[in-house]
């Protein structure tokens, strides 16, 4: 599929597919595409740390791979839009069904309208029952398009079915969020279009896609979550529904819509040398890829009143260890940040949990893994944390956290050594170095600090 060299009536078409590890869907999205009545200028494949050989695949159909290490859709987009040389950029997934039709009708509305910033149009399922077919295409529209596009006051951008002109994703490429799998990518690209964008809603342009969400209610629910929580963040960067309204329609609200506030700075971790001393800093979403390097981090075990502990399934979103059942809590302490206040601050933000009595039991403690592509490299000094009495009231981040449940320590430490439950990597490691220690966590001595990561140590 070689980038197309017969003459150019109309606008240039790129087509970009984010992947990860779907390879047998990617191969039919890719013969549509080959059999296109117009051929698209080219085919541009994100290769997002797949293991499935889905760049293979991509590759032998002539479409230019480009690779994302960072897990998730927002990065894999964002990167193939950056990579794009035509004039328009037109976006499917690897579960999209193309008609033949496609690009040549996204070239002609992009060529009748030379205004015209972004095009988008329906779907139908192609997976589900033919009984429940055309209701779940009927919900998924009116949520899709109907409120989601009165949140955001406009018509909002449907990734599996979507393009846009270049110089619009030029205009807003610096306002999208690439470092969150948890948000929509196609909607907070809405969001950051704002509402005075021209984005028309094309119903002959459909396409057929997997319903996936519809799957399990786990999986709609999931979706539900994710679209609120980039509507949340789009209102707070760029002004509330009621505001992008006024502005669409000219009403007169004193300056308009606030300014862009400055973006948020990424978090940074802090990067080690071998003996643990401190090299400088880096953005966390920078810093995990397939060579992530050595840094600083911790993890915890949080106790009740009883003496039991806390496990955590990690969020199925998240780009490392998704769904992994691991130890309470984890995360990497801030430059300049103590250990203990990085512990009690992740508790709280996770959790919800107002955590005591923090220390460190496992000073020197160390791991590499690797899931998917992605590798965790940390000097990780282990903690035990205790919740009062009566304050062990969950409240989960399901950005973070998908489940937590209380377990005696003597089940978790004999379930992980004989095999029976199984934890993350680092998690095992740790159940193993603390196995002699006494079956009620709290009586866990604390280890001797003087063998702490250079690093972590504070005055």
């Amino acid at each position: 599929m070689e980038r197309s060299d017969r003459a150019i009536s109309g606008p240039r078409v790129s087509v970009v597919v984010p992947v990860r590890d779907d390879a047998p869907l990617l191969r039919h999205v890719l013969d549509d595409l080959s059999r296109q009545s117009r051929a698209p200028w080219e085919v541009i494949v994100v290769d997002n740390a797949s293991s499935d050989g889905s760049a293979d695949v991509a590759r032998a159909y002539g479409a230019r791979v480009v690779t994302e290490p960072l897990v998730g859709v927002p990065a894999a987009a964002a990167r193939g839009y950056d990579s794009a040389t035509g004039d328009v950029i037109a976006r499917c997934d690897a579960d999209s069904r193309l008609p033949r039709d496609w690009v040549a009708r996204i070239a002609d509305r992009f060529a009748a309208d030379p205004r015209l910033d972004g095009l988008t149009g329906p779907g139908r399922f192609y997976d589900l029952p033919a009984v429940a077919a055309p209701l779940a295409t009927a919900v998924y529209l009116a949520g899709a398009f109907g409120a989601t596009g009165a949140a955001l006051a406009g018509i909002p951008l449907w990734g599996s079915n979507m393009a846009l002109r270049r110089g619009a994703w030029e205009r807003v490429r610096h306002l999208v969020t690439r470092d969150d799998a948890t948000l929509h990518d196609d909607l907070d690209l809405s969001l950051a279009l704002g509402p005075q964008a021209r984005v028309r809603f094309d119903p002959g342009l459909r396409v057929g896609v997997a319903g996936r969400m519809f799957h399990s209610p786990g999986q709609a629910a999931r979706r539900v979550r994710m679209a609120l929580r980039t509507l949340r963040r789009g209102w707070g960067a760029g002004g509330s529904a009621g505001l992008r309204w006024m502005d669409r329609l000219g009403l007169p609200i004193g300056p308009g819509l606030p300014p862009q506030p400055p973006a948020p700075q990424p978090e940074q971790v802090v990067l080690l040398s071998s003996d643990g001393r401190a090299l400088g800093t880096a953005p966390k979403a920078a810093v995990h890829h397939e060579r992530t390097p050595l840094h600083l981090a911790f993890s915890c075990y949080v106790v009740d009143d009883r003496g039991r502990v806390l496990l955590t399934r990690r969020a199925r979103d998240k780009a490392t260890f998704p769904g992994v059942v691991t130890n309470s809590v984890c995360g990497h302490p801030a430059p300049d940040e103590t250990l203990a206040d990085a512990v009690t601050r992740r508790a709280c933000d996770e959790l919800g949990l107002a955590v005591t009595g923090v220390r460190v039991v496992l000073p020197r403690f160390a791991y590499r893994a690797e899931m998917r592509g992605v590798v965790e490299h940390e000097l990780c000094p282990v903690h035990v944390a205790e919740v009062p009495s009566g304050d062990g009231r969950l409240a989960l981040d399901p950005t973070e956290v998908d489940d937590a449940w209380w377990v005696p320590w003597p089940e978790l430490r004999d379930g992980v050594l004989d095999g029976s439950i199984t934890v993350s990597p680092w998690c095992a490691d740790q159940v193993a170095q603390l196995a002699d220690l006494p079956d009620d966590p709290r009586r866990w001595p604390t280890g001797d600090l003087t063998t702490l990561p250079p690093a972590a140590r504070h005055p």
